[in-house]
């Protein structure tokens, strides 16, 4: 992802509406943006927003809405999503209005951004998102300058269904039960840019599913990031 994005587009993942409730069914935990193409306040924003999106690496997934006719067409990726969560978190209002940042969990949904504000600082945003989802599990999406040896960090392949249910019945488990920070970096979102370049901070030529923390990278899963993930939790 460009350091530089300050567009929607460059800075989120526009989504399928289909698979994006899939995966919230799964029991995913998701950053949801409702934004339009015909709303003054998410234009006003959007430079400033996506920016800060980038310095922090999350995975937002956009749902965005090209024209009013999508608004109460059944079909579109808008009313998928939030039909689903209208219905999932007994909330009615849930994405009528843009822009709206939502944290979408299993226990329902948090507005982290509500869209009539004036607000245009991108340290604003930046501080807000940090502030939030610093210390949580939510997937962080690009590969970092350089990883944090005292953090554990996850390189995983969500396309891989053995390795990523292992991610999420473990490491992410973990971590939400524990509050210890764990960055995320999901291989499939990205391999089709720089697969390479992606790796190379894990310490890899090519793509395999691993840990790092401490320095050090492990193949995941197997028994030295097991040790590896204990021992961070503990």
């Amino acid at each position: 992802m460009p350091s530089g994005a300050s567009t929607y587009f460059e800075a989120m993942v526009r989504r399928d509406g289909e698979d994006l409730v899939d995966e919230l069914r799964a029991g995913e935990s998701e950053l949801v943006y409702f934004a339009s193409a015909t709303c003054r306040h998410c234009e006003e924003i959007e430079e400033p927003l996506s920016r800060a999106v980038a310095r922090t690496g999350l995975f937002v997934s956009l749902v965005y809405i090209e024209s009013s006719l999508e608004v109460n067409d059944p079909s579109s990726d808008y009313q998928i999503v939030r039909s689903y969560l209208s219905e999932s978190t007994d909330n009615e209002d849930i994405g009528r209005y843009t822009p709206w940042l939502y944290y979408v969990t299993p226990e329902g949904a948090t507005s982290i951004l509500s869209g009539t504000g004036s607000e245009t600082s991108e340290d604003y945003y930046f501080r807000l998102l940090e502030n939030n989802f610093a210390s949580t599990s939510v997937s962080r999406f690009f590969a970092p300058s350089a990883l944090d040896p005292e953090v554990l960090s996850v390189l995983v392949d969500s396309e891989d269904e053995d390795a990523y249910s292992a991610y999420l019945e473990t490491i992410k488990k973990e971590a939400e039960r524990t509050g210890k920070k764990v960055e995320t970096y999901d291989y499939a979102a990205q391999k089709e840019d720089n697969p390479i370049a992606f790796c190379e901070e894990f310490g890899l030529d090519t793509f395999e599913n691993a840990v790092h923390v401490g320095g050090v990278s492990y193949p995941f899963p197997s028994q030295e990031a097991t040790a590896a993930i204990e021992d961070y939790f503990a």
